[in-house]
């Protein structure tokens, strides 16, 4: 006879592979069922005919400012949480892409239909010039082509910061386009970035790490104290990861 206690066990972890499987299925269903809107963004091009360095410099600063506060007022929204988030996903996610093909960039984002009002609307503050078109779906895909792909992680551990407009003394959007623009006949290429608002306890974890330093420890010892508290969200959506993938 199997003993009380242990077939307690098996049923409790029975029923919690259960619900993740479960769970699986539905935020897999539920992705498909979500169509995003799309938009289609223009702005006026930036020329000047005057050659001082240091105001071409301080022209770009300007308008990367822009950018800066789009992602700023982006960031402050409050993260998706509680049991429908945890259940069906979250779908507070919205996407910048830039679509390159011959003699052609254009610039896209993909909006799920509760945030395309403040999205909007956050548009228009940072950039009044921006021009927003709704669009089908692009295709940059051919039947008989070949298809690369990539992705890029930091250097450095997320608490790092990274390098920002201010340390930037040439426009980087015009280094990334104009590689971009050198595509051949029947080539094509997107860049997507795929954001959403991290929540409090990824913020919270640099703060921690900062404070740690400020008290005399070591960096290694600041990074783990600070990971001491992200143990079992880590091993829930290990978890999850795996029969995600189902």
């Amino acid at each position: 006879l199997i003993p009380a206690a242990t077939w307690l066990v098996s049923v409790v972890v029975g029923l919690f592979l259960l619900i993740v499987v479960i769970r699986a299925i539905v935020v897999r269903l539920h992705w498909r069922e979500q169509e995003l809107q799309i938009f289609l963004l223009t702005v006026p091009r930036f020329t000047t005919e005057n050659n001082d360095d240091n105001m071409h410099e301080q022209r770009i600063k300007e308008q990367l400012a822009h950018i800066e506060a789009l992602y700023s007022s982006l960031g402050s929204m409050r993260a998706q949480r509680g049991l429908a988030a945890w259940f069906f996903g979250r779908n507070d996610h919205f996407s910048l892409e830039i679509v390159a093909r011959p003699g052609e960039i254009s610039f896209y984002a993909a909006v799920p239909p509760t945030m395309v009002d403040f999205f909007h609307h956050i548009l228009q503050s940072v950039h009044p010039d921006i021009h927003v078109e709704t669009v089908t779906d692009y295709n940059i895909f051919h039947p008989q082509g070949q298809l690369t792909g990539t992705y890029i992680v930091l250097a450095r551990d997320s608490i790092f910061p990274i390098k920002t407009f201010q340390q930037f003394e040439f426009d980087p959007m015009e280094t990334l386009t104009n590689g971009m623009s050198k595509l051949e006949a029947g080539e094509s290429l997107a860049l997507q970035y795929v954001v959403r608002s991290a929540r409090g306890a990824w913020h919270q974890r640099g703060v921690k790490v900062a404070r740690a330093l400020n008290e005399g420890k070591g960096l290694q010892a600041a990074k783990k104290k600070s990971n001491t508290n992200w143990l079992l969200p880590s091993a829930g959506s290990m978890v999850s990861g795996v029969f995600s993938s189902l």
